[in-house]
């Protein structure tokens, strides 16, 4: 990858990406495919200077959360004055756009105060605000795909482009019955892909289409509804002459992108001429570069016909130019830039009624309410059901740590007690080192009991298979859960840490490895991997990256004793805490100062190391002081309830000596951030990033922040490496947020593990900051999709299906291993098989991937979530995750006449013959 310089075209790529709202059209030379992504600006780049533009994003968001509060208004909540049906009213009725944290405030807290009298415990409301956020960026990412994939990106029935209306409601209809059947068969995750690519067409047809134009002010009601058909009679005919020219008005240099040369624009404000002889205002809709039709077939633009037009859709300078898109509020951009909001309101409109149509279909609120994350009568949301997973190594030390290990589970279950409504806590035990097997419960001494019963191995060597176990334990636990590793042993397969990281990374766990004296009276073997040196920080070392990638911290415990101390790190990192608020795995620094803001609600500050604190106190002083649960040579444990203003502002950690050090927090306030890079696959020439991201590429950085977002301002966004240390800063003084989403472009991603930093200030003033709370480690090998092939494979019984990847190295040639595993530890369903599994790949090169799943099962289920699978591509030498990269796909085992089989069939694409008549290839 160093010797790769991004090109001028690569760099405009992206910088259009983002910028694509400016009112002009550049002169540079660009690939043309970029005029797909600005469609309604899927993601908000025109929010750098177009702030009132309306977005794929927004649509969705608003969409789902009207749906939402129309589920919450069917199923009252009596414990809140006034009613929440009122309350929610009250909320819809106001011109501030809803968010979810106003929405469920409203459901369970009496005068929509969450500071006042609520049906459920502010932890409670917190994760389910959290959960619902997630269910919305799932269907925002979906939303993206369309533009993004390599094949639905091309295809203009996709978009409603070039008038493709019957393949267009085809799709819209295919995509209701797939999300609906998935809801009913429990799966979430398919259906909330199949809302997103649905909304995206649906969105489209009132942007790219003459529907505004024909003076309607309603959704169109037949889009989208089954066994309704677009009437052929109202498509404007191939012959009949759709827009008139355009008006062309030019800029002079320089422009706002700093380029030298002129610019300029078309005005199409009165461009549609769709009146025939008879006076029948015909439906039409533009064509654009590089559009084909469900067959893969390239669609030219007839003469006389509309383009989509835009800065970067070449057929606009053919007749009729111009275009009718209205996209966004930006002229360079929308040709019918002054019908943008009017689409777009009518769009939000459209996709809020197919939701809810959708609702109808299913006609099961349980599911419906799971699939939004939502808790209604009888529903279990995900958010609900946490999860505690000890890994526990059965060799000789054994006996000395498990007092200890009893001990901070008789802390966690004291703990809980003092919970308002205890939390669903999923227990689970995996043993290591000897023999014993995975345990899970719900019931804390049934869990105590199983750790009473391990054997002790006879087994003394060291280091032991860790990795492994750890792995197990990822497969086992709910997603969120905190995985706690008690071990005295270093890892003898560290070489599995690649598969280990890319299961965290899917299932969102964090990792505490507490470790006591290495090795201590265990005969030493090699390790069965690179590393067989015992040097104690070398053997913690492993251990502390799988810690900083996951979001967790490693703690090298002296004492054992101080295990049972942990109880309240364990208790609060499964339950309350969701972001974090400071974090260092080694600086040199002995002073951290972290600001606390109003929507913070708890801090647990844990240092390990020979880092014991002299003071943790609030910067300026005060009456206030945490609570210490644990303070020993070498390890403390600090709690800031923060239960009024007095413990606002800043706060002073002095350390005595450098070591790890976290403040992880309960905050109503949270982020989450999207990397974008280039991809030759991709319509668009740029994906989002869904592995380990590719390090030293363009890269696009897109972050939301999440929860109680009033008045928040982002002010800076900075990349961190691993001892808090700053790798890159972005001042954001110019930078206008749509919503509350931000953006940062063209920049170099670091080569090192880093976590993200948000800094700004809330209404008050008051500083706020945020930090990531799990790492991301960019990679020289990248893994991804095989062009046009789906993440999901349905397979009938007793029949297999294969996926296909392609492999690429940005690195030094090296041996490169391909592995497959499931991401749930029951998933004995299928066989599976990947090849090749070992190659060796050349800098630059790139290499096909087939894995090939086979099912094992005769029986047709009913329903139940897919099974998720996860390849990963790990140099030889990798061990860091600096050379190994990682996707998810899933397997869904399909009755023989599912639906959702046929139709997935019925929406393919054949992928050669779009490829030759694109003339696409691999290229990097």
């Amino acid at each position: 990858m160093a010797k790769m310089t991004p090109t001028t075209q690569a760099i405009c790529l992206l910088a259009a990406a983002i910028c694509c709202s400016l009112p002009f059209a550049v002169s540079f030379t660009i690939n043309p495919s970029v005029d797909f992504f600005l469609r309604f600006s899927t993601r908000p780049f025109e929010a750098q200077t177009r702030p009132k533009s309306v977005t794929h994003w927004a649509m969705t968001e608003d969409a789902i959360l009207e749906t939402a509060a129309d589920l919450l208004r069917d199923y009252p909540n009596p414990s809140t004055e006034p009613s929440s049906t009122q309350q929610i009213n009250q909320l819809l009725s106001l011109e501030s756009r809803l968010n979810t944290h106003k929405l469920l405030s409203a459901y369970y807290c009496s005068g929509g105060d969450p500071e006042g009298m609520c049906s459920l415990p502010a932890y409670r409301i917190r994760r389910l605000v959290f959960a619902h956020e997630s269910v919305i960026e799932a269907v925002r990412d979906a939303n993206d795909d369309v533009d993004y994939d390599g094949v639905l990106g091309r295809t203009a029935a996709a978009h409603f482009d070039a008038e493709q209306f019957e393949d267009g409601q085809m799709r819209l209809n295919a995509l209701r019955s797939l999300a609906a059947e998935s809801i009913r068969n429990t799966r979430y995750p398919q259906a909330r892909m199949y809302v997103g690519q649905l909304f995206h067409t649906l969105q489209d047809f009132y942007s790219h289409s003459n529907w505004i134009e024909r003076g309607e002010t309603e959704p169109y009601s037949v889009l989208g509804q089954p066994g309704v058909e677009i009437p052929p009679e109202m498509i404007a005919p191939p012959d009949l002459r759709t827009c008139n020219d355009c008006s062309r008005a030019e800029e002079t240099p320089p422009n706002d992108l700093g380029f030298e040369t002129a610019t300029y624009f078309y005005n199409c404000n009165s461009s549609i001429n769709v009146i025939d002889s008879v006076n029948r205002n015909y439906l039409t809709s533009g064509y654009s570069d590089g559009g084909v039709d469900m067959s893969g077939v390239k669609i030219l633009k007839p003469e006389g016909k509309c383009s989509h037009g835009g800065a970067f859709d070449t057929t606009s300078d053919s007749p009729a130019t111009g275009g009718i898109n209205k996209d966004s509020e930006a002229f360079g951009v929308s040709p019918h830039a002054v019908l943008h909001t009017q689409a777009a309101a009518v769009a939000t409109r459209a996709s809020a009624q197919i939701l809810k149509d959708i609702r109808s279909d299913v006609d099961d609120d349980t599911k419906f309410a799971a699939f939004l994350n939502l808790e209604i009568p009888d529903s279990v949301p995900s958010s609900e059901v946490t999860g505690i997973t000890y890994v526990v190594d059965v060799t000789e030390g054994l006996e000395l740590l498990r007092p200890e290990i009893l001990a901070s589970l008789a802390g966690v279950k004291e703990q809980l007690r003092d919970f308002e409504q205890s939390p669903a806590v999923q227990y689970i035990l995996v043993p290591f080192g000897g023999a014993g097997e995975v345990f899970s419960t719900q019931d804390i001494d049934e869990f105590s009991s199983a750790i009473r019963g391990l054997s002790v191995s006879e087994d003394d060597d060291c280091p032991d298979p860790s990795i492994g176990a750890l792995i197990q334990a990822v497969q086992a636990s709910e997603p969120g859960s905190s995985i706690f590793l008690f071990t005295s042993a270093p890892p003898s397969d560290a070489s599995q840490i690649p598969v280990l990281e890319a299961l965290i990374s899917e299932k969102s766990v964090k990792i505490f490895p507490i470790v006591t004296s290495v090795c201590s009276g265990k005969k030493k073997r090699s390790a069965h991997d690179h590393h067989s040196q015992f040097k104690r920080e070398a053997e913690v070392n492993f251990y502390h990256i799988i810690a900083v990638y996951s979001g967790g911290q490693v703690f090298s415990i002296a004492d054992p004793s101080d295990i049972g101390g942990l109880s309240s790190l364990i208790t609060f990192s499964a339950i309350e805490a969701n972001t974090v608020l400071f974090q260092s795995s080694g600086s040199p620094s002995s002073e951290f100062i972290f600001p606390i803001d109003e929507t913070v609600r708890k801090v647990t500050v844990s240092v390990n190391g020979n880092a014991i604190p002299t003071t943790l106190e609030p910067l300026e002083g005060g009456e206030v002081s945490p609570e210490v649960s644990l303070e020993s040579s070498s390890t403390y444990i600090a709690a800031i309830d923060v239960a009024n203003s007095s413990y606002f502002g800043e706060w002073e950690l002095n350390v005595s000596s450098p070591g790890s050090v976290m403040a992880s927090a309960a905050s109503d306030l949270g982020f989450r951030y999207v990397l974008v890079q280039l991809d030759s696959n991709s319509a668009l020439g740029v994906s989002r990033s869904t592995g380990n991201p590719v390090a030293g590429f363009p890269t696009l950085l897109t972050v939301t922040v999440q929860g109680d977002t009033e008045g928040i301002t982002v002010e800076r966004i900075a990349f961190l490496d691993t001892n808090g240390n700053t790798i890159l800063m972005f001042e954001l003084p110019s930078v206008i947020p749509i919503g509350n989403t931000y953006n940062v472009f063209n920049f170099p991603l670091p080569p090192s593990t880093f976590q993200l930093q948000i800094t700004g200030v809330n209404a008050l003033g008051n500083q706020v900051s945020r930090i990531s709370t799990a790492g991301t480690q960019p990679s020289t090998v990248d893994i991804r999709l095989g062009p046009g092939t789906a993440n999901s494979i349905p397979i009938l019984p007793g029949e297999e299906g294969n996926i296909t990847f392609v492999l690429t190295n940005f690195g030094a040639t090296a041996n490169i291993t391909i592995q497959v595993t499931t991401t749930d530890l029951d998933s004995d369903a299928f066989n599976y098989t990947v090849s090749p599994q070992l190659v060796l790949v050349s800098t630059l090169q790139s290499v096909g991937v087939t894995v090939t799943v086979n099912s094992l099962s005769s029986d047709s289920p009913t329903e139940g979530p897919a099974v998720g699978f996860i390849v990963i591509a790990s140099a030889d030498d990798d061990i860091h995750g600096e050379r190994s990269d990682f996707l998810a796909f899933d397997v869904l085992l399909e009755e023989d006449d599912a639906p959702s089989r046929s139709t997935m069939q019925s929406l393919s694409v054949t992928l050669t013959t779009v490829l030759l008549l694109l003339g696409f290839s691999m290229h990097f």
